[in-house]
């Protein structure tokens, strides 16, 4: 039995990770739902007509995927969250620009929030969330 379907999603996912310059090892660790929806489909269109697959295990994948789905917007809502509420407080920060640590201190002027996560703008720098190691006033 040839299995096309998932080549199919293996080569739409690395395509569009191309196009979107992204890191395909990123990428193909986040399957999105619509991902699941593909495989899903590719998993019913070859199963055994004379064996086929029970609805219970179909159900019981899509409820998982749902929930793991619910926690990380529920992490990404909170991340926002905590992001909004530094503005205008002082933060402190160590990036690495060029392979050297660089310290940023200052207020935080606005929260940029994109596909990399939270940043804080300090200064004329966006300074990741994660990267925050002090907060003052």
């Amino acid at each position: 039995m040839t299995v096309t379907g998932l080549n199919s999603v293996a080569t739409t996912r690395s395509a569009s990770t191309s196009a979107s310059g992204g890191d395909p090892a990123t990428a193909s660790a986040q399957l999105g739902m619509q991902d699941f929806l593909n495989l899903l489909v590719t998993q019913l269109e070859n199963q055994d007509p004379l064996n086929p697959q029970d609805d219970k295990e179909f159900i019981s994948q899509m409820a998982q995927f749902s929930s793991l789905q619910g926690v990380h917007d529920l992490g990404m809502t909170a991340d926002r969250l905590q992001g909004a509420a530094l503005l205008g407080k002082t933060v402190s920060a160590t990036l690495t620009v060029s392979g050297a640590p660089k310290p940023v201190s200052g207020t935080v002027s606005a929260v940029k929030y994109d596909a990399d996560g939270v940043k804080l703008i300090v200064g004329d720098q966006a300074v990741p969330l994660s990267q925050v190691t002090a907060l003052a006033g």
